[in-house]
């Protein structure tokens, strides 16, 4: 979707959620507090939004999973895990 034409349906509607993604930083911006229910109106709407859903949920629990399990050096210390390519470190609402 052009810019434009994001802009005219976000000046148009009645309600939205705008997820957006700058380098490593994620942005949402919503219109009123029942606005994640368009995330859940989509799920029930339509399966293969479901499926994609379930998918990324499933790869968040296996990553903090993975994490969980990562264990401390012989010296005591932790080392952090490296990020992957396209990986957001943050991530940030706005209301």
């Amino acid at each position: 979707m052009a810019h434009r034409q994001a802009n005219k349906n976000i000046n148009t509607s009645d309600d939205f959620l705008l997820i957006s993604r700058h380098k490593n930083l994620i942005k949402i911006q919503s219109h009123n507090n029942d606005s994640p229910n368009i995330i859940l109106d989509l799920a029930v709407a339509n399966k293969p939004f479901l499926e994609l859903l379930r998918s990324v949920i499933n790869s968040v629990d296996e990553h903090q999973e993975k994490q969980k399990t990562d264990r401390p050096t012989p010296d005591g210390s932790s080392q952090p895990a490296k990020p992957e390519q396209g990986e957001v470190q943050e991530a940030e609402v706005i209301d």
